[in-house]
């Protein structure tokens, strides 16, 4: 993994609950599980890809300005690697076997870094990712009729009942 992405480890800065509830406003605090509050200001402002560090080892989307606790890796793919691409490889992969913590499951960056992935030519990559945007639009569509069926279902109901 090392060799499809520069970690930005070193610019993450820890809020506690106490600093943060004196910043609440809009932009995303991420901590090892995805957004845990939201802050007054940002420390970054990409297409970020976070690893959680601490507790649940899960790979999160962070796209836009966003502030990234202690408790997360900070993720930003090289050039010849697709961010969506390489975030649906991460999210296939049974980080457990890679824990270094005791009590707590931990993912230190060393051993982060030697995970070992397969990455195809960037022009496959691409078609990959279009692929899997389009099913994943798909399956919205349909989820989206099955919930109108749904509740058609329920007034029919209703209407033979009453």
């Amino acid at each position: 993994m090392g060799n499809c992405v520069i970690f930005l480890d070193e610019k993450r800065i820890p809020l506690n609950q106490q600093i943060r509830s004196q910043m609440l406003s809009k932009y995303p605090y991420y901590g090892a599980a995805g957004i845990i509050d939201y802050v007054n200001n940002y420390i970054f402002d990409d297409e970020l890809i976070l690893l959680g560090e601490d507790g649940s080892i899960i790979p999160t989307l962070a796209s836009g300005k966003c502030w990234v606790s202690n408790h997360a890796h900070v993720l930003k793919n090289k050039k010849n690697i697709n961010l969506y691409f390489l975030y649906n490889i991460l999210s296939k992969i049974h980080f457990e076997k890679y824990n270094t913590g005791t009590i707590q499951p931990k993912l230190n960056k060393k051993t982060a870094k030697n995970i070992k992935i397969k990455i195809t030519s960037k022009k496959e990559q691409e078609k990959i990712v279009d692929f899997m945007l389009s099913i994943g639009t798909k399956i919205k569509k349909i989820q989206k009729q099955i919930k109108f069926l749904k509740t058609f279902k329920k007034g029919l109901l209703q209407k033979m009942f009453c």
